[in-house]
């Protein structure tokens, strides 16, 4: 009832101010100052834990993750977001984006950057909250990445020195848990290149039994021991665990992703309550969003559709008060806590590991060989654009025209609703009102490809070559809270709001990168024997997702080895259905 509540509320039809149109557009979302407590399913894992499908790359692979993440479990759900984040050794973000959330669940690839340097990262995961001051529970796990020009590794190994004289810890072959509640094995320990693998899963009788479960297939060399890496949190940090399930129940955020900040007058530097802004973005529609600060100046916008450009501009809504204010993004990203780099890593890597795998990426970039797959997964969107609005009052194309030098030219000749004069050394612009047939007492809000733009001087020099198309929509119109006396929208033949927003007060927020949901594809040889190219998979073979409903449940996983021969190790990972983590594997061997 409660969801459905919501659902009628954001969809309210919005009737345009004294004339009652029937295309009104739908409402938007409007952002309040404070967040409701939502009643959630409880989750059994109190806190997130991720997987990688191995632990060593080189720049130019790709990183397969793999998150469980606490929250309800409800099947195709929309709207919840993991905010993935890679990090490097000195704490600045390299990589970072979002992915959909389904069933509690994230998974995909992120490509490292051929230009990353060699060194230790971190990769971390977490959903986003919704109180300023309560940081997320993030799940993160270190990796190791090296670029696979670099010929001296003496530095990329001499933060492991201290593990100098102590025992080199491997996968142990016999290794078991006391009582594992899954066991693993495999049809034989030996394989030649290309031949069919077959891993059996068995979840035991226990009172607590697996539910959910990555796996990988990775050569041994590229994985590390590591201590608590992939856990929330800190071993040294008790507090990420302490009421942690509580606190993410009571503050995540649904229905999509959030640029919130605050606004400060530029004066005094106190906070502004009451502000009215707007958030547009560029594109063919205008899609606008709209709130109000809160009294300690705070504000914030949920986003719930999908955008085409990397990037939503914020601004005042009334243009006066664009010198008065100023505005500050939070970074969404930055809830994520430093860390020590190597404080996780129990094994160093060895130099010969890594110069190999440099020569494999090498040979796997030569030959244009990729196993990346890019499957279909949820909408991370839970609501298309909403319209500002459907179709307007009239159209002008300036190229049917004789070419004009400005838009004060294109105006008068052309637009015969709009006026734009100068006085005071201002430019004033205005609208007639198509019920009444005088102008309006205010100025319309203008849009420069879909861009909220704050004053006519910023787009007074832009003609008709400039100009693709002016859409006029003179009607008294509200959109959610806001109104306006009438409407101008222009669409540039040369993205010009660039260069109008690139100074001034305008507020640039980058929208992160969708990650799809990826995985690695490997090669079916049954299908096709005549496969000629090198197959030189550092991981053979990975699963990010495996749901078990039951107890004393069997899965086969099959899969080719390749054309490394070596030692490789399976490995299963996942959380139990009372919220531990469990990790069991074996090792095969391919010659």
């Amino acid at each position: 009832m409660v969801i459905k509540t919501i659902f009628c509320i954001l969809f309210l039809p919005f009737v345009i101010l004294a004339e009652g149109r029937a295309d009104a557009p739908p409402s938007p979302l409007i952002s309040p100052c404070g967040s409701e407590n939502s009643k959630e399913i409880p989750s059994h894992i109190p806190v997130p834990v991720l997987y990688t499908d191995r632990d060593i790359y080189i720049a130019g692979e790709y990183l397969y993750f793999s998150a469980k993440l606490p929250g309800p479990v409800t099947p195709g759900e929309t709207g919840r977001l993991a905010f993935i984040t890679l990090r490097c050794s000195g704490g600045n973000t390299v990589k970072k984006g979002i992915a959909a959330i389904d069933r509690g669940y994230a998974w995909g690839g992120i490509y490292l950057d051929d230009t990353l340097s060699t060194g230790i990262y971190r990769i971390s995961c977490f959903e986003g909250t919704a109180s300023a001051g309560v940081s997320p529970i993030p799940a993160g796990k270190e990796v190791m990445v090296a670029n696979r020009f670099d010929s001296d590794l003496d530095e990329f190994i001499k933060p492991f020195g201290y593990l100098q004289g102590n025992e080199r810890r491997s996968h142990d072959t016999e290794y078991t848990s006391e009582e594992p509640n899954i066991r693993i094995s495999s049809d034989r320990k030996r394989y030649g290149t290309r031949e069919p693998v077959i891993i059996s899963l068995e979840t035991e009788s226990h009172i607590e039994y697996p539910v959910w479960a990555a796996l990988s297939a990775a050569r041994e060399e590229t994985l590390l021991w590591c201590l608590d890496g992939i856990f929330a949190g800190e071993p040294d940090r008790p507090e990420w665990r302490e009421n942690s399930s509580t606190r993410h129940q009571q503050n995540t955020i649904r229905g999509g992703l959030q640029i919130s900040g605050v606004a400060r007058s530029n004066e005094t530097g106190a906070p502004m309550p009451g502000l009215g802004l707007f958030l547009t973005m560029a594109g063919e529609v205008i899609n606008l969003y709209h709130t109000t600060t809160c009294s300690n100046g705070t504000f914030s916008f949920l986003l719930n559709d999908y955008h085409e450009t990397n990037q939503v501009h914020i601004s005042p809504q009334n243009p006066e008060m664009s010198g008065i204010s100023s505005i500050t993004l939070n970074d969404m990203f930055d809830a994520v806590p430093l860390y020590i780099p190597g404080r996780d890593i129990g094994t160093p890597p060895s130099t010969e590991t890594i110069k190999k795998s440099q020569d494999i990426a090498t040979i796997n970039k030569l030959f244009g060989i990729s196993f990346h797959h890019e499957k279909p997964g949820p909408d991370p969107w839970q609501f298309r654009r909403p319209l500002l609005y459907s179709r307007p009052a009239n159209r002008v194309f300036p190229e049917n025209f004789i070419p004009l030098d400005n838009l004060m030219e294109i105006a008068r000749e052309l637009v015969p609703q709009w006026q734009i004069r100068e006085r005071g050394g201002r430019l004033v612009s205005r609208l007639v009102n198509s019920r009444t047939g005088t102008y309006f007492d205010d100025a319309p809000a203008i849009f420069l490809d879909g861009v909220h733009i704050m004053r006519p001087e910023e787009i007074v020099h832009l003609g008709s070559e400039d100009i693709g198309v002016i859409e006029v929509h003179n009607y008294p119109w509200r959109y959610g809270d806001a109104e306006f006396s009438g409407i101008i929208s222009i669409k540039s033949t040369n993205e010009a709001y660039r260069d109008v927003t690139a100074s001034g007060p305008y507020v640039i927020a980058d929208i992160p990168e969708v990650i799809p949901r990826s995985t690695l594809m490997p090669p079916a040889y049954e299908e096709d024997r005549k496969m000629n190219d090198p197959d030189f998979r550092q991981t053979l073979y990975w699963k990010p997702e495996i749901i078990f409903r039951s107890r004393e449940e069997k899965k086969e996983i099959r899969f080719y080895s390749g054309d490394l021969a070596g030692t490789y190790i399976v490995k299963v990972e996942g959380v139990t259905s009372s919220g531990n983590s469990f990790s069991e594997y074996l090792r095969i061997v391919v010659e």
